[in-house]
């Protein structure tokens, strides 16, 4: 085999033996509209690439039961606000072979 051969053979064989992308901390760039960084800011996620936990949605209602001091329980919503900040670091798992990630939970 030629060197060029040689060297044809090593890029297929790099190209089919790629490493796939595990469960990896980006930082809240900006939350609306979404943008993560992610890989030492090489790569920018954006809200068409992300599926976004409900649990780190801003202003979404909740129904919860609410005991207050032993006393009677009542039924409400919890509304939470300003769940995600700039700076926040957020757990990034990737999906559909790194097209797209799940943004998981806030790491503190």
């Amino acid at each position: 085999m030629s060197s060029w051969e040689n060297e044809l053979a090593r890029e297929f064989k790099k190209r089919d033996n790629q490493s796939p992308l595990g469960a990896v901390v980006g930082t809240v760039i900006t939350v609306d509209p979404i943008k993560i960084s992610i890989l030492g800011d090489r790569v920018f996620l954006t809200a068409d690439m992300v599926y976004m936990c409900s649990s780190l949605i801003n202003n979404i209602n909740r129904s919860a039961t609410i005991q207050i001091n032993g006393g009677t329980a009542t039924d409400g919503k919890i509304t939470y606000k300003e769940v995600l900040k700039a700076q926040d670091q957020v757990v990034c798992l990737p999906a559909d072979g790194g097209q797209k990630f799940f943004i998981i939970d806030k790491v503190v």
